[in-house]
């Protein structure tokens, strides 16, 4: 999967203004049709007339064909996970359940045997 590339072209430059590149590599992309843009992150891209106008076009057009769903309608809000209200009262009162186990075991113990003290 290629990453894709967020960046607006300002305005266009003089080659000659460009200094960060030789001689031959400017020629090099003025043959091939190519100028140098400043982009809207302060750097020097060499595109065509045809990227020119892509870039220019998507700055302006905001309609998306399939956009984009948000996963929640607050994005800096925490989701949280929803449980069963069975499992939140067996987390919350395991302690007495255990007991009540405890109790009803050894009554039925009781019953069952006839064990009296």
């Amino acid at each position: 999967m290629t990453r894709k590339e967020h960046y607006q072209l300002l305005n266009e430059l003089d080659p000659n203004d460009i200094t960060d590149i030789s001689e031959a590599h400017k020629k090099m992309l003025l043959a091939q049709g190519l100028k140098p843009f400043r982009t809207t992150h302060g750097q020097v891209k060499w595109a065509n007339t045809a990227t020119q106008i892509y870039k220019l076009s998507q700055k302006s057009h905001k309609f998306h064909l399939f956009p984009k769903k948000r996963k929640s309608s607050h994005p800096n809000q925490i989701r949280r996970r929803h449980r069963s209200r069975i499992l939140l009262l067996i987390r919350d009162n395991w302690l007495f359940f255990l007991i009540l186990a405890a109790l009803a075991a050894g009554l039925l113990y009781i019953v069952r045997f006839h064990v009296f003290f």
